[in-house]
């Protein structure tokens, strides 16, 4: 996968595209959601946007003589005094760091504020269905999303995308530390989830039709608000394992669910 990322990334600068697409893709078979890699694919997928939009709106136009061009910010006049001709004479004794700040700031604003890459920064940002579809990785028997709340702190507090009851045979599906608050009763036309994990989502209650996930294998509900489970539970006849820790679920409730499903294993603090 490492591999595959690096050929994408030497594809990326040299502007070649379609090369840098179909590797990025061949790496996001085999990267999980939750893996360490995924944050790297997602930086390079995100950066051939902006190059591709950029190359775009500028192609192999050469800038005019009045036209302003957007330079990097000349970071030698800040840590050097220099002679005539140019070469480092003495370096500067004393703290520069409040200049380097000022010179990036002064910088940006000046030289990137309408840029091409910056412009395509604005028009180019995803709806949500996009957004799911670059989470979307292949699995055996289907596919995976995972949302996350470090990654995607924009959603943080969101209600549940809608937009998920679209992707076709779902198999798992992860949003952990999203603090959604509540799941919406429409889960249950997700009829091929087999892993489902809503860990840290604020959740006080689960739908009742969560009952009709009949392939549900995995349920994890950690660290939620949880104080009891919805009858429909034992409905779900190919479930496995049901993660509660961190709810203050009563031990009523959860005796009353293994009653109910003896072969259940059931995870609490």
């Amino acid at each position: 996968v490492e591999l595959m990322l690096n050929l994408a990334t030497a594809h990326l600068y040299r502007k070649e595209w379609g090369p840098c697409a179909a590797r990025l893709s061949s790496a996001r078979t085999y990267v999980s959601p939750l893996g360490d890699l995924n944050a790297r694919l997602e930086g390079l997928t995100q950066l051939l946007e902006l190059r591709r939009k950029a190359d775009t709106a500028n192609g192999d136009r050469a800038p005019g003589e009045d036209e302003k061009t957007y330079k990097a910010v000349d970071l030698k006049k800040l840590i050097a005094k220099r002679t005539q001709n140019k070469d480092v004479q003495l370096f500067i004794d004393a703290n520069v760091y409040p200049m380097y700040v000022q010179e990036f700031d002064t910088w940006m604003i000046t030289f990137l504020g309408d840029s091409p890459e910056a412009q395509a920064a604005v028009a180019g940002e995803m709806t949500m269905d996009a957004r799911l579809g670059q989470r979307v990785s292949k699995v055996p028997g289907g596919f995976a999303l995972g949302l996350m709340g470090l990654m995607d702190a924009d959603l943080v507090g969101q209600p549940f995308p809608e937009e998920i009851f679209a992707i076709d045979n779902l198999v798992n599906l992860s949003l952990s530390g999203m603090q959604m608050g509540a799941v919406p009763s429409a889960i249950g036309d997700i009829g091929t989830l087999k892993t489902l994990d809503l860990t840290g989502n604020n959740l006080t209650e689960l739908p009742d039709r969560i009952g009709e996930l009949a392939v549900l294998e995995r349920l994890i509900l950690r660290n939620n608000e949880l104080t009891a489970l919805p009858s429909s539970l034992n409905k779900c006849a190919a479930l496995k394992m049901i993660d509660l820790r961190g709810n203050p679920i009563s031990a009523e409730a959860v005796a009353t669910l293994q009653t109910s499903m003896p072969d259940l294993k059931i995870k609490t603090d």
